[in-house]
């Protein structure tokens, strides 16, 4: 895979389990519990993937299941706001 990877999840141990399963391919990951740190994380890491849990709560409408690219994922950001 080879390529930056967020995870956004508000369960610490599926966390654990995804972290676990793309360790050997993801160049980096960072994990996330809290949807209200999302921006900032994804500011600061520059993600290529951003993986998130559909039933996280706060999210306020903002699916970001799997993003292709950052320049997508900033396009939906800002169609949200």
């Amino acid at each position: 895979m080879s390529a930056r990877v967020l995870i956004v999840d508000d369960d610490p141990d599926d966390i654990a389990m995804i972290e676990k399963f793309l360790l050997e391919e993801a160049d980096s990951i960072r994990s996330i519990t809290d949807s209200k740190l999302f921006e900032e994380a994804f500011n600061d890491f520059e993600p290529e993937v951003v993986l998130r849990v559909r039933n996280l709560l706060r999210t306020r409408g903002l699916y970001l299941d799997l993003a292709r690219s950052n320049e997508d994922l900033e396009r939906e950001l800002r169609r949200k706001n």
